[in-house]
């Protein structure tokens, strides 16, 4: 059996059909305001038992595409318009996007018919309520003394731990004071092994005499046997003696007035 325009969520066995969350309160053609202009579009809107408004655009959507709009009715309240076919929802200011949102009906049966159920809806509390703390659930009297005993004296609640609050923070300002009172110079014994205690600080007058610094002696660098490195490199040559010709010439140009 394929969708078609005249379907509802009664003809077709989808997952979690039976489930509190998808069970359907009531759904039909509707018109909503969107866009720029504020101009009415019809959809299909679909109203679960858990609070939810899913908009879709054509009836033939339901069930192969996701909703163009859904609305968490938790958070929302509904609300008459002057136009007796239409009727406001306003979301929690604490929520993004938009905070309302018009819709209107074909006469003003519909809308009165969906703003009873909107409102059914929107009546109920997103919280849990509150329970009686103490007590046992077989003695009514016990749970209702121990009711009254919490609320005239909230600090008597027993906590997480087991045991009443007051003897509680008894218990963890005793356990401050020993932590304050506790140092490294009241027990040296509980130092890591191996780990030296800090010396304790001791002031210096400004005008105090300061001690000496002792003086180091300068190391003297080591000496240095190895050769130079022009000697290293480049060592001296042998030098041949000069014939006696060339000696006497030599001895002619430095002193010319001599051969003469």
């Amino acid at each position: 059996m394929g969708l078609t325009g005249n379907s509802s969520l009664a003809d077709y066995d989808f997952m979690h059909r039976d489930s509190e969350a998808t069970t359907v309160l009531l759904e039909g053609q509707i018109e909503r305001q969107s866009g720029v202009i504020k101009r009415f579009h019809p959809e299909y809107a679909v109203l679960t038992s858990q609070g939810y408004l899913h908009c879709y655009a054509e009836q033939s959507d339901l069930l192969e595409r996701n909703p163009e709009t859904s609305f968490h009715l938790f958070d929302c309240t509904v609300s008459t318009l002057d136009d007796v076919r239409s009727f406001m929802v306003t979301i929690d200011k604490m929520k993004l996007g938009r905070s309302k949102y018009t819709f209107r009906c074909a006469d003003q049966a519909g809308a009165d018919h969906w703003f009873n159920a909107i409102a059914s809806v929107t009546a109920k509390s997103s919280t849990p309520e509150t329970s009686i703390v103490g007590g046992t659930l077989r003695d009514s009297k016990t749970a209702m003394a121990a009711a009254a005993a919490a609320a005239n004296s909230p600090s008597a609640l027993p906590t997480a731990a087991g045991i009443p609050a007051h003897e509680l923070a008894a218990r963890n300002a005793a356990e401050d004071t020993q932590l304050k009172e506790k140092s490294l110079d009241a027990f040296p014994d509980e130092l890591i092994e191996g780990e030296k205690p800090y010396p304790p600080y001791e002031p210096v007058a400004r005008d105090a005499e300061m001690p000496p610094l002792e003086k180091s002696p300068i190391e003297q660098p080591p000496h240095i046997d190895t050769p130079i490195e022009s000697e290293q490199f480049y060592p001296a040559q042998e030098t041949t003696p000069m014939p006696a010709a060339e000696t006497n010439l030599l001895a002619t140009f430095e002193h010319p007035a001599a051969s003469t």
